[in-house]
């Protein structure tokens, strides 16, 4: 590839690990193409400086190594370079502590041009030069050279200069084709690390959405549950309704004798008003407190739930407080709406029974104390026959009617008013339930809401940990198909 394509690359990888790295290798190539990168390192410094006041560094662009770096600093110092000019003393040649470079120089190929001094401490000169020199330099990469520092022979700063003017084009334009196909290499590494990395984000992260997700859905199918209990235990509301039932049919078993149809409407009217005031409305309040009660608990219950669908997120980076609070139901929030909700069920309930209670007194009323006043009617005949046969001899419709068909009729007269009794009350108690039941119906939703609008609030703050890591997917991707080209 060429260079710029390679920064193209950077720009396609930009943000990510691999773009950063190509990034700064690309910087190695800032110098002209005819001018080789070179790094100086002095293994011996106080022999060098003794041989060469000025050093060794003779041009301001090369890179000399302080000494005090790492072995990975150094062995990238070395990689980036097309030339290692290696100062060193004749005692300590390619001494191990620098191991890391002559190893790295010669996996990469990299000539290595040493400059020994200190030939006068050797005890065997001509050793060290006919046998140890020669060995020594056949273990060095291509290209290399031993240059000696020896007195009344050519100043190895200039046999530097020598040689780079000889050889530096061509050591140039190999160590930039070399370091651009390493580097290419290499990325190639990196970006298929990289790809590993992401995936494996990018399928924990999916798995924790849809486990989120999930969480939400099994909240949000709990709610009927809850629902349920709300208003749950109506038996109460029909126990009392069966009792005021069984008082108001009491009055219409009692009164039929002795008729008083004012006092009996009266009765009817308190009994009814005595329910709704004593009875059905406090029982309703209860139900309302029950419901609260059970709405302070589901809000706990919920909060739960939610912190654990989205545990993976929290303490992390991804939540910075706001999913914490998010996910979190307020009983002071949520008790407003719900028992304004239920406020609103007990009036409808209450306004109905008021509705019943004047339809029960215009309409079902005059209709049982028709049939009531009937048989009290037909019971007074009834003591007229058995009182006074003479009288009964003389009507001749009394005679044709003996004393057990008028009791049937009077019977059948009192079961008629009692049946529309039974009537009006289990209309009534089907509108109540009916009440119950729709207002119930409604709650659902507003739960359901609530569970929505916060769960897709939680899910937005934590669909960026899907989202990043398709991006960089998408970036390695690209990168890859560009390096295949």
């Amino acid at each position: 590839m060429e260079l710029a394509e390679l920064q193209q690359l950077v720009t396609v990888l930009d943000g990510l690990r691999p773009g950063e790295w190509l990034r700064h290798r690309l910087d190695t190539f800032s110098k002209p193409a005819d001018t080789p990168s070179v790094l100086v390192l002095i293994s011996s410094p106080r022999t060098i400086k003794r041989a060469f006041p000025e050093g060794l560094t003779l041009n301001h662009e090369w890179i000399q190594l302080a000494g005090s770096e790492s072995e990975e600093e150094t062995v990238l110092a070395v990689e980036n370079s097309d030339l290692v000019i290696w100062g060193m003393s004749a005692l300590r040649l390619f001494p191990g502590d620098y191991a890391a470079v002559l190893e790295t120089a010669r996996g990469e190929k990299i000539p290595i041009w040493a400059i020994v001094t200190g030939l006068g401490h050797l005890s065997d000169r001509q050793a060290f030069i006919e046998k140890t020199l020669p060995e020594s330099k056949a273990r060095l990469p291509a290209g290399s050279e031993i240059i000696l520092y020896q007195a009344n022979t050519i100043n190895p700063i200039e046999k530097v200069e020598e040689l780079l003017a000889q050889k530096g084009q061509i050591l140039a334009k190999a160590g930039r084709d070399r370091r651009k196909t390493n580097m290419v290499s290499r990325l190639r590494v990196i970006l298929l690390d990289e790809r590993e990395d992401t995936l494996t984000n990018l399928t924990r992260a999916n798995q924790q959405l849809d486990t989120a997700k999930s969480g939400i859905r099994a909240i949000e199918v709990m709610v009927s549950v809850m629902v349920s209990k709300i208003f749950g235990d109506i038996n109460n509301i029909q126990v009392q309704l069966n009792k005021l039932q069984k008082e108001l049919k009491q009055g219409v078993t009692d009164n039929h004798e002795e008729l008083d149809i004012a006092a009996l409407r009266k009765e009817f009217k308190t009994k009814i008003a005595e329910f709704c005031s004593q009875n059905l409305e406090k029982e309703i309040n209860r139900q309302i407190h029950l419901a609260q009660e059970e709405t302070s608990q589901w809000c706990w219950e919920t909060s739960q739930e939610m912190e654990s669908s989205f545990r993976p997120y929290l303490n992390t980076r991804v939540d910075d407080g706001s999913l914490t609070r998010m996910m979190h139901f307020d009983p002071t929030d949520m008790l407003p709406k719900v028992t304004l909700f239920l406020e609103e069920l007990r009036d409808d309930v209450l306004n109905e029974v008021n509705s019943f209670t004047i339809q029960f007194d215009e309409d079902i009323i005059p209709q049982i104390l028709t049939l009531v006043g009937a048989a009290a009617d037909i019971g007074k005949e009834i003591g007229t026959v058995v009182g006074d046969p003479q009288t009964a001899a003389v009507s001749k419709a009394i005679k044709s009617i003996s004393k057990a068909a008028k009791e049937a009729h009077k019977q059948s007269m009192i079961s008629q008013a009692l049946e529309l009794l039974a009537s009006g009350m289990r209309t009534l108690e089907d509108t109540i339930t009916y009440i119950i039941k729709t207002h119930k119906s409604g709650l659902g939703p507003f739960f359901v809401e609530a569970i929505r609008e916060r769960g897709d609030v939680c899910l937005r703050l934590v669909t960026h940990t899907v989202s990043e890591p398709q991006e960089k997917m998408k970036k390695i991707v690209e990168a890859e198909n560009l390096i295949m080209i």
